[in-house]
This record gives structure tokens, C-alpha cells and sequence, in this order.
């Protein structure tokens, strides 16, 4: 009895932090609010209650962009993580 509560519960925190992102997707993984790395498209785990993610979506129009590559996107994302306040 004890072993299938504690599966359950072990199960229940792996499948709550599971996180996919879709192939227009990034997800920014920030560990203890700091940024810790740029995770998708596809699956992502995150450690319960160290991960939080924030989904980023790609296809998104900001008034006053350019065109510009998936590379230097992402580089601009891990820029501005990196510049968020923490908490």
C-alpha cells in the first residue's frame, strides 16, 4: 500500500513538470528565477519546485522587427533571460 501511494505521488510530480513545446515554441527554463537554459521544441522535464518555464512564442509579430534567423533568435532569448529579475 505504501509502495503504490508513494509511485503515484512520485508520478504525479514527474507528469506535472513535464512541458512540451511545440515547433514555433522555445521554452525559457529558469531555475531558482534565474535563467538556466532555453529548452524545445519537444519535451521538456523540469525539476519540481526548482524549474518554472515560460513559453516563448516564436511566430509572434512585434511591431518594429525585422526578419531575422532561428539562431540569432535564440540567442537574443538567452540575452534577454539573462537579464530578467529574479523571482
Amino acid at each position: 500500500m505504501a509502495f503504490t501511494l508513494a509511485f503515484a505521488v512520485i508520478l504525479a510530480l514527474l507528469l506535472s513538470n513535464l512541458r512540451i513545446a511545440g515547433d514555433a515554441e522555445r521554452l525559457l527554463v529558469l531555475r531558482f528565477g534565474r535563467f538556466h537554459r532555453v529548452a524545445g521544441p519537444g519535451i521538456a522535464l523540469l525539476v519540481p519546485f526548482v524549474d518554472r518555464g515560460i513559453r516563448v512564442d516564436l511566430d509572434e509579430v512585434a511591431p518594429g522587427w525585422r526578419s531575422i534567423a532561428a539562431a540569432e533568435l535564440e540567442a537574443r532569448l538567452e540575452d534577454y533571460a539573462m537579464r530578467l529579475p529574479p523571482g
